[in-house]
């Protein structure tokens, strides 16, 4: 399901801010719509932007979101590699 990009930057303005203020490359490229590709911890993510669990099927609409606007989130755990998330899926 794809929702209007402007309810979707409300829906997730915290955790846009959290990023923004974690990596100046992410605030530059979404602040300038440029395209950007930041990598990150799931635990990381976790503290940044939690949620009520610590699963990174759980951050799958946000980085739909964020490939909306060209920006590729890949999201790396303790398990192995080809459990990441990505904008690739």
């Amino acid at each position: 399901m794809i929702h209007n990009l402007d309810v979707e930057e409300r829906y997730y303005s915290e955790d846009i801010k959290s990023l923004k203020e974690y990596d100046e490359g992410f605030r530059e490229a979404y602040d300038k719509g440029k395209s950007y590709e930041i990598t990150i911890k799931l635990s990381d993510l976790f503290e940044l932007c939690p949620r009520k669990f610590q699963k990174k099927e759980l951050y799958k609409r946000f980085v739909r979101f964020l490939k909306e606007k060209d920006i590729k989130l890949k999201i790396i755990s303790r398990k192995k590699e080809k459990d990441e998330i990505s904008t690739e899926q």
